[in-house]
């Protein structure tokens, strides 16, 4: 990833969001001041009481609480990640490993660019994107 501050507290990478990798970017992601989308500031999860005294999804007991489920499941069925799944990585091998893993996973092998996980082509030269889709190796474990 560009700037590590982009993990917003769902456990979602911002750096590989639309509305930071366009042209002109209308986020600078869920941690940082600037313009966001209205979807983004209306968010139940960054506005959650436990994210708004600083504790994230990645380490609150109530990790995954409904409303962390819901968005999971809609990015699995629309976009092909998994934000608890990017949670329980960062628990079992911490951040920097799963910045790593980002990395790779997401890096257009045509461009080098990041892929956005809500476009089925990289942004930057119109590669396909191999991970946009279903996504369903997720188990529903607590």
């Amino acid at each position: 990833m560009t700037d590590p501050m982009l993990l917003a507290p769902c456990g979602m990478n911002c750096s590989i969001c639309s509305a930071v990798l366009r042209p002109r970017p209308v986020c600078t992601g869920c941690t940082e001041e600037g313009i966001k989308p209205k979807y983004c500031t209306d968010c139940r999860i960054r506005n959650c009481v436990h994210a708004t005294q600083g504790q994230w999804c990645v380490t609150c007991g109530e990790m995954p609480c409904a409303c962390l489920r819901r968005l999971d499941l809609r990015y699995r069925r629309r976009y092909g990640m998994s934000m608890i799944e990017n949670i329980r990585y960062i628990r079992e091998h911490g951040r920097t490993a799963w910045e790593q893993r980002e990395v790779e996973k997401w890096r257009c092998p045509t461009c080098g660019m990041l892929w956005s996980a809500h476009s089925a082509h990289c942004l930057a030269c119109g590669a396909a994107n191999s991970h946009y889709g279903p996504f369903e190796p997720f188990t529903s474990r607590p």
